[in-house]
């Protein structure tokens, strides 16, 4: 009755006047049917006995009533029926709709020890419903569906064998919308993950999948074929196939094995090996084995192979490269030329692969070449294959004529959302973009790039970035793989950048997956990674620079706020560089120029980076040991300018055993001023105010105001956010919901708080901004009311921010949300976030009790 009456409180114009309030006989009815329906089937033929309300309105009391102690599983269960919840009748398969989860979830917590998958299936079978709609629902389009219950997927599924055939097939299970299946496979795969060891009837499908040709669903079929006892005579039979796509995929799977023997089957399988494609990867696969390839190396025959393989030309698909141009190449030991014929066919070969990422022999000749004229040969490649596929479609002034045309048009059909000049200047904007075709085609020959390019790829990559996520998505993938064969500090971080913040969710997730592949090939964690790849801007550990002018040695210093100090060869302060002069060193005065130019640039973006990475390892309650804290932050020319505007805390497992601030002379001190020595196998963390008694934590701000040091973000004095016992098992934060603010001011203190926009849905509208956290493989979520594209300054409402994981187990649907519990957020983390929302909201006009009507909802 309570439920009803909300509902129709909150959606007047939902309410039926005749619908019924429930009397005393009619709840007496429903309670008897709790205790003793057997068989739901009647109850379904038609409607529910209760009216169908979802979300608060009938969520919050099953809730309650799953809590009580007297009501058990087939209760709740039989209860559902009665209200819609569970339906078996008014969809095309049995079912649970959305919030029954919760109750579930919430009664087996409140009832220890709980209920087992097994226990919840015989359940709904002895009143009548099918059993399989529990593994319709983990296997389809709700793959976050029982995870709480993942440790038993195992026992049920070994009893509903069929469903996991059908999902291996990718077969439709029996929904009625596409998001219902479209999963299935990959969801199935997870499930199976949890298997201690493969069913014996589905493995044949598994390995199929594991070695087929098709890159979906593979690598997870691989992991789980690495159970199945005879899976390394399966690789080495699949080394001698017919196929040579099955050879390829054999190739990478044991470069991966870690496997010594796995080198003999590919040294053996190398000597029959004819076609390039699956040579070329098991020498790559060798390479990770840690085997030398050397012998394969031959550059007479590759010049033979070259004129051969070139007697037909080049493909037709790459007649716009400019073959004619290429730089002088010349080899590193005898400084002859690389002709034209090898660099041509390089090409040619990359384009058949047609992956962006360069195979090991590739890369060994290209480290043959003399490192100015590789890293030459890799930057014009990279702009040609840019140039090419973002070469305009029209002028300059024909995008101006043609935008006044279409301004005209567009602003009579809608005066109220801009003025005749600001559609003129969007609409040129948007022509500027236009581009005549695209190079995604000829992707493959960015692995010539990759295998040659230096430090300046970095930023050619990142402006692509910048300007084209939003309409050459597949481009921008393509550029991320080339960045990760790059191997060089900057381009690592840039991927560690994108992997961590970019506001479009493929290429963010392609970054992802480029990051644990670098990561692994290093066998460093996620984190170590980020740390031991940091640039220095071309500073060394003394924060100086050297700008050789030939003649002379200029020298620019860094200082603790990171501006730059010039001198020159006496000591005296210089304004700028100054021109060279008569007896310097004309070209070597030039790359000083650029070499400080380009310092001051990058020296810019590192301290952002390394900044924002800080605050998320604050958050994340990341720690390090000393000595690494010591090798890669500390002493870290950058990095460890950082490290003297924060404290940081020695803890022994979750106690803080002492603190202190690193000073600029390299001693470490307290917040009495007192020297800290910290035990070599100690391990250390950034401090937080949460963690840290008031007093320590008071006396820690007042250091910074007495030596006037900036901190480098807030670590103390935000009042510490305390999850109440009643919202541990929530899994969204919700103390601000129903708070308006305009929608720019939301835009602007959410990407000021190092959160980005949200992917838009139906009817171009989004609903929220996230960020996400790799090392901890979290994405955190602020919802608000939405806001349609292009974006208007309307006022909209703050909803909740909830925790979801990223990658392979980020949620699929915008249903499937919100994601983990609360009370499994690292505290601090938990903390910040809240603040985060505390602050926005802050900046809005405060709670309103008719938001909902307010905003539209």
């Amino acid at each position: 009755n309570q439920a009803l009456a909300q509902h129709r409180l909150k959606y007047p114009q939902h309410a039926q006047p005749d619908a019924p309030i429930y009397d005393q006989s009619r709840i007496d009815q429903l309670c008897r049917w709790m205790e003793t329906l057997t068989d739901a089937a009647p109850m379904l033929e038609g409607e529910p006995a209760l009216p169908m309300l979802y979300g608060a309105e009938m969520n919050e009391p099953l809730l309650r009533i799953a809590r009580h102690p007297d009501i058990h599983l087939i209760h709740l269960l039989r209860l559902m029926t009665i209200t819609g919840h569970i339906t078996a009748r008014q969809w095309a398969r049995p079912m649970m709709i959305w919030g029954t989860e919760q109750s579930l979830q919430k009664h087996h917590n409140c009832h220890p020890p709980g209920f087992t998958l097994r226990e919840l299936a015989a359940t709904l079978e002895a009143i009548g419903l099918d059993a399989r709609m529990i593994g319709y629902d983990i296997l389809s389009g709700f793959p976050q569906r029982f995870q709480w219950l993942s440790g038993e997927f195992a026992d049920y599924f070994c009893e509903h064998l069929q469903l996991l055939q059908d999902g291996l097939e990718n077969r439709p299970l029996a929904g009625r919308f596409t998001y219902e299946w479209r999963d299935v496979r990959a969801n199935t795969m997870k499930v199976l993950s949890h298997f201690r060891s493969v069913p014996a009837g589905l493995t044949s499908r598994i390995w199929e999948i594991a070695i087929g040709a098709g890159k979906t669903d593979r690598a997870r079929a691989q992991e789980i074929m690495e159970r199945v006892p005879d899976v390394r005579q399966r690789l080495a039979d699949a080394l001698t196939s017919g196929d040579y796509q099955t050879r390829v995929v054999a190739a990478e799977w044991l470069g991966r094995s870690h496997d010594k023997q796995a080198a003999v089957l590919l040294h053996n399988a190398l000597k029959k090996e004819k076609q390039d494609a699956a040579k070329d990867t098991m020498l790559t696969a060798l390479e990770r084995l840690g085997e030398r390839i050397d012998r394969y190396l031959d550059r007479d025959q590759l010049l033979v192979d070259a004129k051969r393989g070139l007697k037909k030309g080049l493909h037709k698909e790459l007649a716009w490269f400019p073959i004619h141009s290429w730089p002088d190449v010349r080899w590193q030991d005898s400084k002859e030329p690389v002709t034209a014929e090898i660099l041509n066919w390089f090409l040619a070969q990359t384009h058949k692969l047609g992956s962006p990422e360069p195979g090991a022999v590739l890369r060994r000749y290209c480290q043959q070449f003399t490192k100015e004229d590789r890293e030459s040969l890799g930057k014009f490649v990279l702009q040609c294959w840019v140039e090419h596929d973002t070469h305009r479609k029209y002028t300059d002034a024909q995008a101006r004529q043609m935008a006044k045309q279409q301004a005209a048009q567009s602003h009579r059909m809608f005066p109220q959302v801009m003025t005749l000049e600001q559609w003129e200047e969007a609409t040129y904007k948007t022509l500027c973009l236009e581009c005549n075709g695209s190079a995604i085609k000829q992707k493959g020959i960015l692995a010539l790039a990759g295998a040659c390019c230096g430090d300046e790829a970095v930023k050619i990559v990142g402006d692509y970035l910048k300007q084209w996520y939003g309409y050459r998505a597949a481009q921008c993938r393509a550029l991320v793989a080339m960045l990760a064969s790059l191997d060089r500090p900057a381009a690592i971080q840039l991927l560690l950048s994108v992997a961590n913040r970019f506001r479009t969710k493929s290429i963010r997730e392609e970054a992802e997956k480029y990051v644990k592949i670098v990561a692994e090939r290093k066998g460093w964690t996620i984190d170590e990674l980020a740390d031991r790849t940091v640039p220095t801007a071309g500073f060394d550990e003394t924060m100086i620079l050297e700008l050789d002018y030939g003649s002379r040695q200029l020298t620019a210093r860094l200082k603790p706020d990171f501006s730059i100090v010039l001198t020159d060869e006496n000591g005296k302060p210089l304004k700028s560089l100054p021109e060279p002069r008569k007896d310097d060193d004309a070209d070597k005065a030039k790359a000083a120029k650029k070499a400080f130019s380009t310092a001051k640039s990058d020296l810019k973006k590192l301290v952002a980076q390394q900044t924002a990475r800080l605050y998320e390892a604050m958050c994340t309650e990341r720690t390090w040991s000393y000595t690494d804290w010591e090798t890669y932050l500390h002493q870290h020319p950058i990095v460890g300018q950082l490290c003297q505007r924060l404290v940081w805390a020695v803890v022994d497992g979750d106690v803080v055993a002492k603190t202190f601030r690193p000073l600029d002379d390299g001693t470490l001190t307290d917040e009495h001023d007192e020297q800290v020595v910290v035990p070599e196998g100690a391990r250390l963390r950034l401090a937080h105010g949460s963690l840290l008694p008031a007093e320590t934590a008071a006396a820690w701000l007042q250091h910074f105001a007495d030596y006037q040091v900036e901190p480098l973000f807030t670590q103390f004095g935000r009042n510490r956010y305390v999850l109440s016992n009643e919202k541990r098992d929530a899994t969204e934060l919700k103390d601000f919901e129903g708070y308006l603010i305009e929608a720019f001011k939301l835009r602007g203190h959410a990407t000021r708080l190092g959160y980005t926009r949200g992917q838009a849905q139906d009817g171009g509208w989004f609903y929220d901004y996230h960020k996400s956290l790799t090392g901890v493989g979290l994405n955190v979520e602020l919802r608000f009311s939405g806001n349609g594209m292009p974006e208007e300054n309307r006022t909209v409402a703050l909803m909740g921010l909830h925790f979801s994981p990223t990658g392979a187990d980020a949620p699929v649907m915008p249903f499937d949300r919100p994601g983990i519990f609360l009370r499994e957020v690292p505290g601090v983390l938990l903390s910040e976030c809240y603040h985060d929302l505390a602050t926005i909201a802050a900046a809005g006009s405060g709670y309103d009790a008719d938001w909902e009507k307010k905003v539209g909802i």
